[in-house]
């Protein structure tokens, strides 16, 4: 049988255990500005050097990096949190020595040929104002 104690280390804090800290110690990261651009800061970010920094599993399940240092977590906007994860999974490629292979462009879907109008066909019916009905059969 599984238990909690035997399936989680306590060593080390996990992902999110490690980002409730945070959270503990200096509260919301929207209550803060964010670190790059100075507007409102949506989540945590880590700035620590991708050699700091530990595999872990994030919230949704997806694989995440964190550090397990505090101090090395700034408040951030969604757009620069980004952009911290992208400059550090560059950095970690390129220790790697891996490179992204370029994605090819999407072609425009060829322009549907051009055809003649298609004439309307012959009215069924009129309105006429002197008939009490007002229809008027052709």
């Amino acid at each position: 049988m599984v238990t909690l104690a035997t399936r989680y280390s306590l060593a080390q804090p996990g992902y999110l255990a490690l980002h409730a800290r945070i959270r503990r110690q200096r509260g919301p990261a929207s209550a803060r500005a964010c670190w790059r651009c100075g507007r409102r800061a949506r989540v945590w970010s880590c700035i620590a050097p991708p050699g700091d920094r530990i595999r872990g599993v994030s919230g949704s399940g997806a694989p995440a990096w964190y550090s397990l240092d505090p101090d090395a977590y700034r408040p951030a906007c969604s757009r620069c949190a980004a952009l911290d994860d992208r400059e550090h999974a560059e950095a970690r490629r390129a220790v790697a020595h891996l490179t992204l292979s370029p994605i090819p462009k999407r072609r425009r879907a060829p322009a549907p040929p051009l055809t003649a109008p298609v004439p309307e066909p012959p009215a069924l019916f009129t309105l006429d104002p002197t008939d009490p009905t007002h229809w008027e059969m052709p």
